[in-house]
């Protein structure tokens, strides 16, 4: 099961949601590697493909995916998982290298998600929750071809939920969560990674 662990600054339900449909979703894609990443703060919609800044203004979203030019001290947190076999499930992992650099916005216009992390499903999801009510979570899944990248907005109002969806049908959404609750259950018919 994929766990992240929570701050204090962290809604306790909102990271009950992103560790779900994480889960769910390596669930129903089964990649080799699961790299996730905590943000300071809340983040929107623009982050999705978004590949930097050229001559200091310009953004652009290049076609060739490029992993989102966080700055890196905005990264609180991150976790790496491993698929370990069948038996041994996903396991956290030290060893995967920081996807993310310091330097200019440019220069990650090269920095293709093809070429770091071509079989690693990608995720980021936003911190400090319990003081803003307003949560994030981006998901970049390796596909046959290239990556699946969506994107989902939270808002608190007595209880959490979705917003906001980019490049993902709220269909989807409830496949992950099912696949998630399966997983909790302890239900061992998932099939194993591609």
């Amino acid at each position: 099961m994929i766990a992240l662990a929570q701050s204090a600054d962290d809604d306790h339900e909102f990271i009950g949601i992103v560790s779900g449909l994480i889960a769910g979703s390596v669930g129903v894609h089964h990649p080799e590697l699961v790299w996730i990443h905590k943000i300071d703060n809340w983040f929107d919609h623009k982050w999705l493909g978004f590949s930097g800044k050229t001559l200091g203004m310009i953004g652009v979203w290049a076609k060739d995916l490029t992993v989102p030019p966080f700055v890196s001290n905005r990264i609180i947190g991150k976790w790496h998982y491993r698929y370990e076999g069948f038996e041994a499930d996903y396991k956290l992992s030290e060893s995967e290298k920081n996807i993310h650099h310091r330097g200019w916005s440019a220069q990650n216009l090269q920095r293709r998600v093809g070429k770091i992390a071509p079989d690693a499903a990608l995720y980021w999801f936003s911190g400090n929750t319990s003081a803003t009510g307003r949560g994030s979570l981006m998901g970049y899944i390796p596909t046959e071809h290239d990556h699946w990248i969506w994107f989902l907005a939270f808002t608190r109002d007595g209880g959490w939920a979705v917003s906001h969806r980019k490049n993902i049908h709220a269909y989807e959404v409830h496949l992950f969560e099912e696949t998630a609750a399966g997983i909790r259950a302890g239900d061992s018919s998932t099939p194993q990674p591609r």
